[in-house]
């Protein structure tokens, strides 16, 4: 029996990268996975993306990592 492929996103991608949101990211968790300081500063670089409310980031949208 094969591996299991793995999920989307569930990999880090490099620091400086970009990030496509999955389905059931959060910007903590998306932070938590590539090792940043915090969700704070990946809101504030985003913000043109993601918008005023830092708990609504939607599958497909496309964040630039620090």
């Amino acid at each position: 029996m094969p591996a299991p492929a793995p999920q989307p996103g569930s990999q880090p991608a490099p620091v400086g990268g970009p990030y496509t949101v999955q389905s059931g990211d959060t910007l903590y968790g998306i932070a938590t996975s590539h090792h940043l300081d915090g969700w704070t500063q990946l809101y504030q670089d985003n913000l043109g993306v993601v918008g005023g409310n830092p708990d609504l980031i939607f599958p497909g949208q496309q964040l630039q990592l620090p």
